[in-house]
């Protein structure tokens, strides 16, 4: 269960350093823009007693944000090479990689000029 920050003046959140103290609304949800003098400036600490201001998200994460990128961005690439090694991994049958039909073998050289070719008597 989230303990809520009851309404009330606090110290103000957005107070210039060196400036006089200064109180802010806190109607239970968000920081209002009514500001007063600190009523009790002796009675607030230099740290409040609540962990956070109320209404305000957590400092962000930015290194791991940034780590949680580069995985991402590691496994996409990994991906896209897997994918090419397994498209490709197919053509290695020694034809060269070409996608034309081979001609059916019919025992004849195919350069008779050759030597060592055999010669078919002409008739």
């Amino acid at each position: 269960m989230t303990q809520m920050t009851p309404p009330g003046w606090y110290p103000d959140p957005g107070q210039t350093a060196g400036g006089p103290p200064t109180e802010r609304w806190w109607d239970g949800n968000v920081w209002t823009d009514q500001v007063r003098a600190a009523q009790n400036a002796h009675a607030y600490p230099t740290q409040p007693a609540f962990p956070a201001y109320p209404g305000q998200p957590p400092a962000p994460r930015r290194g791991l944000r940034v780590a949680i990128a580069v995985g991402v961005v590691l496994v996409v690439l990994a991906g896209i090479g897997g994918g090419v090694y397994a498209l490709t991994s197919g053509d290695d049958d020694g034809d060269g990689g070409g996608s034309a039909a081979r001609k059916p073998s019919t025992g004849a050289p195919e350069e008779p000029g050759k030597p060592g070719a055999t010669q078919t008597p002409e008739g």
